[in-house]
């Protein structure tokens, strides 16, 4: 049996720079490492570049981590990260490459980027394999495993069904749809049905920056979207992107055994000029651990 964590959204770009720079030791993980260096695997999705490139996709929004602060990633004891989404090329093609450069020295393993969109691991004896994909930038598609999940890709599942035949556990980690939604298209819920049925065993959604619900199908699982598990973003008091969760789920050869919900809050404090977020675990007796395990059964 194996321990197996998910984690949404880490969004270590802007202001982190500056916190690094000024507290090199401050963690931004909180006591969530007490869970997370428990497990055998851990998997998130990294919504940033590493690298010092300057040049910039032009959008809104661009996010960069400096490598002089990248080693902030193995204290989460992360092993993989889906880099399929919107932001890994915010500072152009050399950002990308710079950051699975930085990512291969941190021995932290990648999917979703440059055609690497399938990673098989062996743990205890037991197959993992991730495969990524994001519905957005879609100006990227020659770099990123893109998706349009407006259609019926039957490739994709047709490659799921394959590549199940030759592991044991198989995550599809998805960047997909809007920030901040009130409601998921009935398309994209049947696609993400038809994974399960063709092989899939956990899908491990993202994107929106909040809480969506969780849905299990036999000892199968869907994550519509973890929220976000670090930022420094505004909180919406509507939708509370500052309340995420760890999945923790223990498997074996056979599949997916059970599940167990860590709910998590991101803090930011302000002083000396200097942001400090950080994730923590939630207590039980908090009501906002309520509040979670309500957004995960709605």
């Amino acid at each position: 049996m194996i321990k197996l964590c998910l984690c949404g959204d880490i969004m270590i770009g802007r202001s982190f720079n500056a916190t690094f720079k000024n507290y090199p030791h401050f963690n931004i993980w909180g006591n969530a490492t007490n869970i997370l260096k428990k497990a055998d695997f851990v998997i998130a999705n990294l919504e940033t570049t590493i690298t010092d490139h300057k040049k910039i996709y032009q959008k809104i929004f661009n996010f960069r981590l400096s490598p002089n602060y990248m080693r902030t990633l193995q204290e989460s004891n992360i092993t993989h990260l889906n880099l399929a989404n919107n932001h890994i090329l915010d500072y152009q093609i050399q950002g990308a490459l710079d950051t699975i450069h930085h990512l291969d020295q941190l021995g932290i393993s990648y999917t979703g980027i440059f055609g690497q969109n399938i990673k098989t691991h062996i743990v205890k004896n037991i197959k993992i394999t991730v495969i990524s994909y994001a519905d957005h930038e879609k100006a990227w598609k020659k770099y990123i495993n893109f998706i349009d999940l407006t259609k019926k890709n039957i490739d994709i599942l047709e490659l799921v069904k394959q590549i199940k035949k030759e592991t044991d556990i198989l995550i599809f980690s998805i960047h997909y749809g809007p920030n901040y939604v009130d409601h998921l298209s009935e398309q994209t819920r049947y696609f993400f049905h038809q994974l399960l049925d063709y092989g899939v065993d956990i899908v491990h959604g993202h994107s929106a920056h909040h809480i969506l619900p969780v849905e299990i199908v036999g000892n199968k699982y869907i994550f519509y979207s973890m929220g976000d598990f670090i930022d420094d973003y505004t909180v919406s008091e509507k939708y509370r992107n500052d309340l995420g969760f760890i999945a923790e789920l223990h498997a074996d050869r056979s599949g997916v055994k059970s599940l167990q919900i860590y709910p998590t809050k991101i803090t930011i404090k302000f002083d000396y000029y200097t942001l400090f977020p950080q994730t923590n675990l939630l207590e039980k007796n908090n009501p906002e651990y309520e509040m979670v395990i309500r957004k995960i059964e709605k």
